[in-house]
């Protein structure tokens, strides 16, 4: 398929999780894996042109947590939608 899967979170566990999760489900072509994680703070928000500008499409989950998250991820889709492309969301 040509994609790569960049899950994000602030809890390293939660990171660890999702890692286990896609070895349990084969998740790889050619022997690499298609998910890598990132440590994000969704709180800060802040754009981070090295691995965010090449994003095609931004999915965000659970973020009414807090209000703090709520605002981070309504920060984040601002930043994307400024960025020119509404299909990335």
């Amino acid at each position: 398929l040509g994609c790569q899967v960049i899950a994000t979170d602030i809890d390293d566990l939660a990171l660890e999780l999702v890692m286990e999760a896609a070895r349990e489900q084969t998740t790889t072509t050619s022997g690499q894996s298609l998910v890598s994680t990132r440590t994000y703070d969704l709180i800060r928000a802040e754009w981070e042109a090295d691995w965010m500008d090449d994003v095609d499409l931004f999915a965000m989950s659970d973020v009414f947590e807090s209000e703090a998250i709520a605002k981070g991820a309504a920060r984040l889709t601002q930043q994307v939608l400024e960025r020119g492309n509404e299909s990335r969301l």
